[in-house]
C-alpha cells in the first residue's frame, strides 16, 4: 500500500498511514513507500530480538531486515546464518532431477546390455538405484552461502526476494560426521580433537569411502577439502563443521557423465544434511 510507511523501535515494526505522527525518541529504522515499489513477505527466525514475518520491498537488504527484527541476540551463531531462497532451491531441484534422469537412462541401457551380467555390474547398478532413491528424499535448502553477518558486505548488498527465509541458529558446539562412515553422528566439540579423531568417533571409514575427496562444510555453508595432508597436520575443526566422507563414485560407473550426475546428487544431499545438523 503506497499510503503506508513503517518504522521500527526497540521492540517491533509498525505500519502507519502517512497522515500519522510519531515520536522519534525510540525509532531505530523508518521506511517510506516508493513509486512502483514491490512489497512481499519474508521470514526471520531464531536468535533475533523479534522473530517473525515482515513485509518488505524489493529495495530492502538483508542487513535492513536484521535491524527490522531488532538485531541478533547474544546467543546467535553469527557464522552459521541460514539464508534460504526459492530461486536457489529451484536450481537445486532442477540439477538433481536432470542427474536422476541421466542415471535412470544409464540403468535402462545397462539392463538391456547382455554384457552387464557380472556380479560387479549388479553391485554398481544397486549403488545407482540407491542414489536415485536418495535424490527423491532430499529436502532442498536453497541456501545462499558465505559471510552473512550483520554489517558484512554480503548482507549490505543482498536484496530480499519474495519468500526469503533467514534462520539464526544458537551458538554451536557440535561437529557432525556424515557419509561413508560406520556410524554417522553429531557429537559435542572438543578443542583437542582433530578431524581424524572425529572419524574415529564415527567408527572410521567404510570400504566404499572416497578417501581422496573428504571435505568439510563450514557453518556458513562454504565447503573446503580435507585431504590426507590436513590429517597429517592435525587440523582442528570449528564449531558447526560437518565432516563429509563421500562414496567413491568412480566405482559405480566409469562413464564421465554418470560420475558427474552421481556427484551432483551426493553434494546436494550432503549440503541438506549439514543444514539439518546446524538447525537441530
Amino acid at each position: 500500500n503506497l499510503n503506508l510507511f513503517s518504522y521500527t523501535d526497540q521492540e517491533k515494526t509498525y505500519f502507519l498511514d502517512l497522515s500519522n505522527s510519531i515520536l522519534s525518541d525510540d525509532m531505530v529504522l523508518m521506511n517510506f513507500p516508493e513509486m512502483n515499489i514491490t512489497t512481499f513477505e519474508v521470514e526471520i527466525t531464531g536468535q533475533v530480538m523479534n522473530p517473525g514475518r515482515y513485509i518488505v520491498s524489493n529495495s530492502t537488504t538483508l542487513d535492513a531486515l536484521y535491524s527490522m527484527a531488532g538485531g541478533l541476540t547474544s546467543r546467535a551463531a553469527k557464522n552459521a546464518i541460514l539464508f534460504s531462497r526459492d530461486e536457489i532451491k529451484k536450481r537445486e531441484e532442477k540439477a538433481v532431477k536432470q542427474a536422476r534422469e541421466l542415471i535412470l537412462d544409464a540403468l535402462i541401457s545397462q539392463s538391456g546390455n547382455p554384457l552387464s551380467t557380472s556380479s560387479a555390474s549388479a553391485s554398481d547398478m544397486q549403488g545407482l538405484i540407491s542414489l536415485i532413491e536418495l535424490s527423491e528424499d532430499i529436502e532442498f535448502g536453497g541456501r545462499l552461502t558465505g559471510d552473512l553477518t550483520p554489517g558484512s558486505l554480503n548482507s549490505l548488498n543482498t536484496y530480499l526476494e519474495p519468500n526469503d527465509k533467514v534462520v539464526i541458529p544458537a551458538i554451536l558446539n557440535t561437529v557432525s560426521i556424515i557419509g561413508e562412515v560406520l556410524q554417522p553422528t553429531t557429537t559435542f566439540m572438543r578443542d583437542d580433537y582433530t578431524y581424524s579423531d572425529y572419524l574415529d568417533i564415527a567408527g572410521n571409514l567404510t570400504k566404499f569411502a572416497d578417501k581422496r575427496n573428504i571435505y568439510v562444510i563450514r557453518a556458513n555453508g562454504i565447503s573446503i577439502p580435507v585431504d590426507n595432508g590436513y590429517f597429517r597436520k592435525g587440523i582442528y575443526p570449528e564449531p558447526g563443521d560437518t565432516l563429509v566422507v563421500p562414496r567413491d563414485l568412480e566405482k559405480l560407473s566409469p562413464i564421465p557423465l554418470i560420475s558427474v550426475a552421481t556427484r551432483v546428487i551426493s553434494d546436494v544431499a550432503f549440503a541438506a544434511a549439514s543444514l539439518n545438523s546446524i538447525q537441530n
